[in-house]
């Protein structure tokens, strides 16, 4: 299985490194024509560490700016783009639909699957997966719960795996691939799709009332 990245930037590149080194073939795709080519010759800039380390010891790991690329080679396509939260509480969720609209445009999708791993808002991915069906596209939910500054740690000793589906198979797969990223016991979930979006967004929440209340203490 071939595991594609659309959007290598501090998560998703981390994310992808691991896939690497688990012995998946990976190739990743960012917009920027400077830092694709830095990964090409195995350089990256960035305070996370064991990504350097990472990067350098890859044989398996390709990168391009093009998102039809990845999305024509792989197997099981992950999306880690920005959905940043907009004044009026949503996400979002645009940087998403272009790579579904990306998809719609790849000369080949039979069979694919397609894994959103950021923040939506409940009931987007049941819409991606009613654009997608008749590509023959399945959609799965699978958002990361990691703070910047240890994202290679978090991703490899994560406390939730999180995953939102209709497709019983997807979430097996899913789970197989954390079992040889995590070195902790894995901690999966497997849930409808729009069960995963609010319980991801149930969880930030909780998280950041904790934080508001250890800083007013």
């Amino acid at each position: 299985m071939k595991i594609g990245v659309i959007g290598a930037g501090r998560l998703g590149i981390c994310f992808a490194l691991l896939c690497e080194q688990a012995g998946y073939e990976v190739v990743v795709s960012d917009i920027r024509d400077d830092y694709v080519r830095d990964l090409k010759n195995k350089k990256i800039s960035t305070n996370e560490p064991e990504v350097q380390e990472l990067l350098s010891a890859s044989t398996k790991l390709k990168a391009t700016t093009s998102n039809l690329d990845v999305i024509n080679q792989c197997d099981l396509i992950y999306t880690l783009v920005a959905t940043p939260s907009l004044p009026s509480g949503d996400y979002d969720v645009s940087a998403v639909w272009q790579v579904v609209t990306d998809i719609q445009e790849a000369q080949n999708t039979k069979g694919k699957t397609f894994v959103v791993g950021c923040t939506t808002n409940p009931g987007d991915i049941e819409q991606i997966q009613d654009k997608l069906r008749m590509f023959d596209i399945q959609v799965a939910y699978n958002p990361e719960f990691i703070a910047q500054g240890e994202i290679v740690k978090g991703l490899e000793q994560s406390d939730i795996v999180l995953i939102g589906t209709e497709y019983t198979e997807i979430g097996i797969t899913l789970v197989k691939i954390y079992e040889k990223i995590q070195t902790t016991p894995i901690n999966a979930h497997i849930m409808s799709s729009k069960a995963a979006e609010i319980t991801k967004i149930g969880i930030n929440c909780f998280l950041t009332n904790k934080i508001s209340y250890a800083n007013m203490m």
